[in-house]
């Protein structure tokens, strides 16, 4: 929703995306669908690996990632990326990423 409708037609997105009580849609049809991060981590339950962690990959950052004002100067950058590595797993922020990452084991 960040990323897609958070600069217009909110409202669309919601209704496309959501069901009335806020439940994701799932559209086998696209290439890629949206998941509850509880929702996505239960796709893994009874494969043959063992759960290590589930962690976001971008956080808000393709969200802002194409505003004219957004810079991450190279002096800075080793600094954002400690700060994101020390928050990238923090389940209360898991829902604000578009990407996630389930890391696990093989058995």
């Amino acid at each position: 929703m960040y990323a897609n409708y958070l600069t217009g037609r909110w409202a669309f997105g919601q209704v496309e995306n959501f069901t009335e009580d806020y439940r994701v849609k799932h559209y086998k049809e696209q290439l890629f669908t949206g998941y509850d991060v509880v929702e996505f981590e239960q796709l893994f339950e009874g494969k043959p690996v063992e759960y290590i962690t589930t962690a976001t990959v971008d956080g808000l950052l393709e969200a802002v990632e194409d505003r004219p004002d957004f810079c991450i100067p190279d002096e800075d950058f080793d600094a954002f990326a400690d700060w994101h590595l020390a928050f990238a797993e923090k389940r209360e922020l898991l829902g604000l990423a578009t990407h996630l990452l389930y890391i696990c084991r093989k058995r």
